[in-house]
């Protein structure tokens, strides 16, 4: 058998990178918009972090693979009247400074292999929320996720509000 390694590394040098506190109200979301990776997920538990914390924002970054998707989603967003909070950046090659500005990475896939935004997000230190993906070594609380079962929207806004609410009971000290 012929086989090769194929390394998976990150688009940038994670040497140097300031470990993030949790100081903003930015949730960050990069994958494909596609729906195994969870993107109505995503907009559903901002509709629900949104009743604790109305400032919270979202940046979504990622191509758009499919129209009708595309279309799907601006419309949850119309009806759950996220139009304020939801950026669609789009595809982006160089996400450092989205990286550098967000708190919590959600990662509400349905399955990943080797989730490249995962370890993105590892490099800056942000905190990740996670569906549970226990054949994942890296989707672990004691590697700095916060892992919820699977689909467990409800679940998944709780541990969102809850850090952010954490963070803000750490600033007023």
């Amino acid at each position: 058998i012929t086989a090769r390694y194929i390394p998976n590394p990150l688009t940038f040098d994670p040497a140097g990178k300031t470990v993030h506190k949790l100081k903003d109200k930015i949730l960050i979301f990069i994958a494909r918009m596609i729906r195994e990776k969870g993107a109505d997920d995503v907009l559903h538990l901002l509709g629900r972090v949104r009743r604790r914390h109305p400032d919270v924002q979202l940046l979504m970054l990622g191509a758009f693979i499919d129209s009708e998707y595309e279309k799907h989603l601006r419309n949850l967003v119309r009806e759950l009247k996220l139009e304020n909070s939801v950026k669609f950046i789009g595809f982006v090659a160089d996400i450092e400074q989205y990286l550098e500005k967000a708190s919590i990475h959600l990662m509400p896939s349905v399955v990943e292999g080797s989730p490249m935004a995962l370890m993105e997000a590892k490099a800056y230190g942000i905190p990740t929320v996670s569906y549970s993906m226990p054949y994942l070594e890296a989707v672990r609380e004691e590697y700095g996720c916060i892992v919820v079962g699977k689909k467990d929207i409800q679940g998944m806004a709780q541990a969102v509000s809850d850090q952010i609410g954490r963070a803000s009971c750490r600033e007023r000290v």
